[in-house]
């Protein structure tokens, strides 16, 4: 083998084991980086909590619902005690509370700035100005099945029996009628369980109402019976900035409307009383016949008028029309 080979050889022995040795300390660089790296993000993230913040403002007599919060990272050392913090505190802890003060959005829930329902100071923060606050006992039946939340927009809806005035002959039939509109809950006894994480069905509703309203609730309980109607948060009709302030029309809806087995209620009817001497009878006329106050002789029946006509010219006959 001639010196030329040796010299070749040696030489790319040489250099694999430079090349060796480069990738080696290349590689433990990048490895220590990587552990480096790791360390660090252990570390941040034990440094760092889970708080409750605000997703957006939120003004002063705003009751919360989960929509409004929401849990973001915050450095461990800059919690404060009053902060709810994910795993010390819950999510249904601050929910149905109303604010305070105004809340501006990434701004940390504290304690001392929402109102749990049941605390001091709680009807006096919720309530608009003007504004009372009245409860009603309602059942699951009457309550939308608890679906029912602090800061709904509701209607009251009146279930009793009524004698329409067109009914002829005049008896009780079963009446539904809407009595209040956009009427706002701000308190509900529902609370979550604990144990299994299922909802207590609520027995009494707080509504925030006019002094004319709560009136109207109070004589309207011992009336019939009072359900809960809930209302869409959106209203494809009216801008939302006017949802508030939509005027809307009353309606009610008879037994009969809801069910055509039951016996109509009939179209307004007035009465013809004839009374000669201690007896009286009774003649139903249609409205149509009747013109002002005075009575039209094409919708009585011959029988009808001549017996109120020889009455009144014998003087020993009078005749009274009764209207409903």
């Amino acid at each position: 083998m001639n010196m030329r080979m040796v010299l070749l050889a040696v030489f790319a022995v040489i250099a694999a084991a430079v090349t060796f040795f480069l990738a080696k300390t290349w590689i433990d660089t990048q490895r220590d980086q990587m552990r480096r790296q790791q360390e660090s993000m252990k570390a941040s993230k034990s440094e760092t909590v889970q708080v409750l913040v605000a997703k957006s403002n939120l003004p002063s007599g705003l009751i919360l619902a989960r929509d409004h919060v929401e849990w973001k990272p915050w450095p461990e050392k800059g919690v404060s005690k009053t902060y709810f913090v994910e795993g010390r505190e819950k999510l249904d802890d601050v929910v149905g509370s109303v604010v305070r003060g105004g809340i501006i959005a990434g701004e940390p829930i504290a304690k001392g700035r929402v109102i749990a329902p049941g605390d001091r100071g709680f009807m006096a923060a919720v309530l608009h100005p003007g504004m009372r606050a009245i409860s009603i006992r309602v059942a699951p039946d009457t309550s939308v099945s608890g679906f029912v939340k602090p800061g709904d927009d509701v209607d009251l809806l009146l279930v009793h029996s009524a004698v329409p005035a067109t009914a002829d002959p005049p008896k009780p039939h079963k009446l539904a009628e809407t009595i209040l509109s956009d009427i706002r809950v701000i308190a509900i006894d529902q609370k979550p369980d604990d144990q299994n994480g299922n909802a207590s069905i609520a027995k009494t509703v707080t509504l925030e109402v006019t002094r004319k309203q709560a009136e109207i609730i109070s004589v309207a309980s011992h009336i019939g019976n009072l359900s809960i109607v809930l209302r869409s948060l959106a209203r494809a009709d009216v801008q939302p900035d006017q949802i508030a302030k939509a005027p809307e029309r009353p309606t009610r809806t008879w037994d009969s409307e809801a069910s055509p087995v039951l016996p109509s209620i009939g179209s307004p009817t007035n009465r013809l009383q004839v009374i000669r001497g201690n007896h009286s009878t009774n003649v139903a006329i249609p409205s149509s016949g009747f013109s002002g106050s005075g009575v039209s002789t094409s919708a009585l029946s011959h029988g009808a008028l001549g017996t109120a006509s020889a009455g009144i010219q014998g003087a020993d006959t009078a005749a009274r029309v009764i209207t409903p």
